[in-house]
């Protein structure tokens, strides 16, 4: 089960590069929509601070508990790729000249 752990982090990693490359590159088509970017960015924050932190990776713990562990960081990596999605709908529905007013 610790392969399935490492496999695990080693695709969250990815794809929470991935998402990064993503959302700058959003940012950068449509720069009036990037507060609705910052949301995304957090949950990624928080996945890499927090979920992927060595230091917590090495806590002692059971590799039931290791996966269970891991399945909330990718929970958080879902959240952030559903934001990004939603602001994608919105420059597709508005165009990349889109602004927010708050």
């Amino acid at each position: 089960m610790q392969h399935d752990a490492n496999e695990l982090i080693k695709s969250i990693h990815s794809r929470t590069a991935d998402e990064r490359r993503l959302l700058a590159k959003m940012a950068e088509t449509a720069p009036n929509l990037k507060p609705l970017l910052k949301p995304a960015s957090s949950l990624l924050d928080s996945v890499e601070g927090f979920f992927l932190d060595p230091a917590i990776l090495a806590e002692p713990r059971s590799n039931a508990e290791l996966l269970r562990w891991l399945r909330n960081g990718e929970a958080e990596l879902k959240r952030a790729i559903e934001r990004r999605e939603y602001v994608a709908d919105l420059i597709k529905k508005f165009g990349t000249d889109a602004k927010v007013f708050f």
